[in-house]
């Protein structure tokens, strides 16, 4: 019987099954918060999928602040406001992005909303730790995966949002220190594009 049960732990502890580990889980995270909110910046490039489309870029943070630049669209959020510059129709929008809004975009975003409504475990799978995010409320993010490798940095985020998943992976990760003027727009580079200001 020893030998039963003995057997039945192993194979749970290899499978996969995310644990009560709640607090080796939020260590994991303050790590990979530490590493990509580096107080110089960093950047990495992505490829994010979902909805049956695929995109390539590269995300460029400081702080609470970032830069996505896209073959389609380029992004710039100063910790307040937001400007979208779509290409296809030379315009930028401009706005006010909710924390929901900021989540969507900003596949770094975990390095903030883990700390709150959400329950969290993992599992170590070879060199990578596998992080789980459960909300404890029903709006916003249901749930998120984040990758780490073994050094805590980023590889790979999942989140679930009304049902639907996107895919966020990571590579070219970088500690590399960021002006502050790569986060705001500058109308200089885009003299015919017509900005359209959408604040309250």
């Amino acid at each position: 019987m020893n030998r039963i049960i003995l057997f039945i732990l192993t194979m749970l502890m290899s499978s996969g099954i995310f644990a009560d580990n709640s607090s080796d889980a939020r260590k994991m995270l303050d790590k990979a918060a530490s590493i990509v909110s580096r107080k110089g910046g960093t950047q990495a490039s992505f490829v994010l999928s979902g909805n049956g489309t695929t995109q390539n870029g590269t995300i460029y943070i400081k702080g609470n602040k970032f830069y996505i630049d896209t073959k389609d669209a380029k992004m710039w959020y100063n910790g307040r406001t937001l400007w979208t510059y779509l290409i296809a129709n030379d315009e930028v929008n401009v706005t006010t992005p909710t924390e929901q809004q900021k989540t969507v975009i900003n596949p770094y975003s975990f390095i903030t909303l883990y700390k709150r409504g959400y329950s969290l475990s993992y599992v170590k799978k070879g060199n990578t730790y596998h992080v789980r995010m459960v909300a404890q409320n029903k709006t916003g993010i249901k749930e998120m995966f984040v990758v780490l490798d073994s050094k805590f940095i980023p590889m790979q985020v999942r989140m679930n949002q009304n049902g639907k998943w996107t895919s966020v992976k990571i590579s070219e990760f970088a500690a590399k220190n960021q002006p502050d003027g790569r986060f705001v727009f500058n109308p200089k580079y885009f003299p015919s594009a017509e900005v359209i200001d959408l604040r309250d």
